[in-house]
């Protein structure tokens, strides 16, 4: 759900998820309580309890010269 006070209209957001989206995400987040990492983050950083830059896609292509754009990524995830 994303709050009402981040969205322009006012009014929360509801993204419903597929369940095998939702045992992706909570395995994800059992590793990182195993991990003693108390962040919030699905995508974290490397610096504690930061999120992963958003940079960090577009320099990822860039280091292996792929002939492709982060633009369309959000989307497919």
């Amino acid at each position: 759900m994303v709050p009402a006070c981040s969205i322009k209209a006012g009014r929360g957001h509801r993204v419903p998820l597929f369940h095998t989206a939702m045992a992706v995400l909570a395995a994800t987040a059992a590793k990182r309580s195993d991990a003693n990492d108390a962040g919030a983050y699905v995508f974290p950083g490397q610096r504690a309890g930061k999120p992963l830059s958003n940079m960090a896609m577009e320099i990822l292509l860039c280091r292996q010269k792929q002939d492709a754009t982060v633009h369309g990524f959000r989307s497919s995830f």
